[in-house]
């Protein structure tokens, strides 16, 4: 039997934990081989994979981990951040991958003048997460307008390092996620988005529009935040 193997990469402020239904189901399965899953802010991950390094080296030192471990039959699947680091290890190594999952996931759309706001936004959490208790910091992360309709998250403290935290703000900026939009309209990559979050909704529509993608479906009921299951990711193999 040909096995897939699955490597799941989250979002900000999450963990491993973060894809838990969906791993649980694919290990259940006899055609699943590897299911691996990095904290991307944790210490104890390998520094390879932290954000210590921007978008392209990390997608190649990610890249190199999964040729380690699997040479065929590789799905991704990313939410949000995660997302974006996903597509930049697509990018850098297409073959590698059978089929990529972008979970609530900016693909790069970002125009000029939202720039110098974006850079604000990040500085302005930055300062939060030295500045506010850990508390305050994550009661003011979940009262952003895009997690409106969704169940707030409480990570708790001890499972992160705070200094990576701030570095994904800066590394793993969306101002600085700068890929070829037309080469994302590709049959390997899916896009999943919530049908309640307007923001990435109307993202979805201008790309459609501009780079005829067609590899996007509407998740229902749902926001920004949502936990994947089997049924998302085979409704769109």
């Amino acid at each position: 039997m040909i096995k897939n193997n699955y490597y799941f990469l989250h979002g900000f402020l999450g963990d491993e934990n973060y894809f838990s239904k969906l791993k649980k189901q694919l290990n259940d399965r006899p055609s699943t081989g590897i299911v691996y899953s990095p904290s991307l802010f944790s210490s104890q991950t390998h520094s390879r994979l932290t954000a210590k390094h921007g978008f392209g080296e990390w997608a190649v030192n990610f890249n190199e981990v999964v040729k380690q471990k699997s040479k065929e039959n590789n799905v991704l699947i990313g939410y949000s951040m995660g997302g974006r680091l996903g597509v930049h290890a697509f990018l850098a190594d297409p073959s590698l991958w059978s089929r990529c999952f972008f979970v609530s996931s900016n693909p790069g759309l970002i125009k000029t003048q939202e720039k110098m706001a974006r850079m604000a936004w990040e500085d302005g959490w930055c300062y939060q997460i030295d500045n506010k208790s850990w508390f305050e910091f994550i009661r003011l992360w979940n009262r952003q307008a895009i997690f409106d309709q969704c169940s707030d998250i409480r990570p708790e403290k001890q499972h992160y390092d705070i200094n990576l935290l701030k570095l994904a703000l800066k590394n793993w900026s969306l101002t600085k996620h700068k890929i070829d939009l037309n080469l994302i309209n590709n049959k390997k990559l899916h896009w999943l988005v919530g049908e309640i979050d307007v923001k990435y909704q109307n993202i979805f529509k201008q790309l459609k529009s501009a780079y005829q993608l067609e590899q996007v479906a509407t998740v229902s009921g749902v926001g920004h935040r949502f936990h994947l299951d089997l049924s998302h990711i085979s409704s769109n193999s």
